[in-house]
């Protein structure tokens, strides 16, 4: 059952086991340092024309190893297009990409191909990633094959240890896509992640698809595997639930940029950023007679993302908008309390004064 804002729980803590070691080195396995990503999008319109999309717009993240960072938003955020990004699967404008220290961003195409291997995706429909007419044992080993890491041999002992991992029967590899359920073939697609040994892995909404129990048999899955291979996580998503149970932190995105970020428990208990705050009252939950509450809604609809609006993006939506809000794009402002959070709001004092 999906919990109200108040009942969210801390996230995950720190691995155990062989996790711990691996996790003991705080430096980022992750980081994207003032990312920008442009497009060219087409016109409607007589006569051949385009303009300049900015999807993600002088973006900063970083992912600790053995860590999860949530990437939230609301569609059209730019949340998929910077964890794309990060992974090299879709060109940077400005900024860079480093992976455990080195600079990708710019790295001749032979040499980031090796580093995907230690890299891999996730993507949001299970059925859309495999093709119907294989069976599984064919698509788990897609990843080696591709890399040319193993022998045919050595290819099905990795598929049937990564589907053991993932808690699925050795008898899966031998079906057809089809004959599963979402769930199942999204732990199917986790499997065949797994079977690069990767320490970076791309959850590009991978739960949105399924229905609660799968997602739960899915999030498990993915917490049991992060403490036993101490795996990072870029878990994308514009669900905070999802964010609140499995992330160690977090960061909010909206038309382009983040607008707050930090410990994935602090942001989702006390939001400043009036649209964090609507993320997290938009989560359906239940009262005492199991009838569903209606949350708050903001003014308005997202903006158009290639004419973004003036000043802080949101505030044409935002109850707490005044003048600057539309006159000055504000920083995102670390808070002065040392708990590691940031904030883009010109009213956030304000706001925080509110809410204690």
């Amino acid at each position: 059952m999906l919990r109200s804002p108040a009942e969210y729980e801390v996230g995950p803590q720190r691995p155990t086991g062989c996790a711990a070691a691996r996790a003991l080195d705080e430096s980022p396995i992750l980081e994207a340092r003032d990312v920008s990503v442009v497009f060219k999008t087409a016109m409607k319109g007589l006569g051949p024309s385009s303009r300049l999309l900015t999807a993600v717009d002088s973006v900063s993240i970083a992912i600790q190893r053995g860590r999860t960072l949530g990437l939230v938003g609301e569609s059209g955020s730019g949340k998929t297009t910077l964890g794309r990004a990060c992974l090299g699967l879709v060109p940077i404008a400005t900024g860079s990409i480093h992976f455990r220290g080195s600079e990708i961003s710019r790295l001749p195409k032979r040499q980031l191909r090796k580093l995907r291997a230690e890299m891999q995706v996730i993507f949001q429909d299970p059925v859309s990633s495999f093709d119907p007419r294989k069976r599984i044992s064919w698509s788990l080993c897609e990843p080696l094959r591709a890399h040319s890491r193993a022998s045919g041999a050595e290819m099905e002992k990795a598929g049937l240890s990564a589907l053991a991992r993932v808690g699925l029967e050795a008898s899966i590899a031998q079906r057809f896509p089809l004959d599963l359920s979402g769930g199942q073939l999204q732990r199917v697609a986790i499997a065949r992640a797994l079977t690069m040994n990767p320490s970076l892995v791309l959850c590009d909404e991978p739960t949105s698809a399924l229905d609660v129990s799968a997602q739960a048999q899915v999030l498990n899955v993915l917490q049991d595997l992060q403490e036993e291979l101490g795996l990072s996580y870029l878990f994308v998503t514009h669900d905070l639930a999802v964010v609140a149970s499995l992330a160690h932190s977090v960061a909010v995105m909206y038309l382009g940029q983040v607008i707050e970020a930090g410990p994935a428990a602090s942001v989702v208990k006390n939001p400043l950023h009036p649209y964090t705050t609507n993320l997290v009252t938009s989560v359906p939950n239940a009262d005492a007679d199991g009838m569903l509450l209606t949350s708050r809604r903001t003014r308005a609809e997202m903006a158009d993302s290639t004419v973004p609006p003036p000043g802080c993006r949101y505030h044409p939506r935002c109850p707490f908008a005044t003048a600057v809000c539309s006159e000055r794009t504000p920083a995102l402002e670390r808070l002065p309390d040392g708990t590691d959070r940031s904030v883009a709001c010109h009213h956030w004092r304000r706001i925080a004064a509110e809410g204690s």
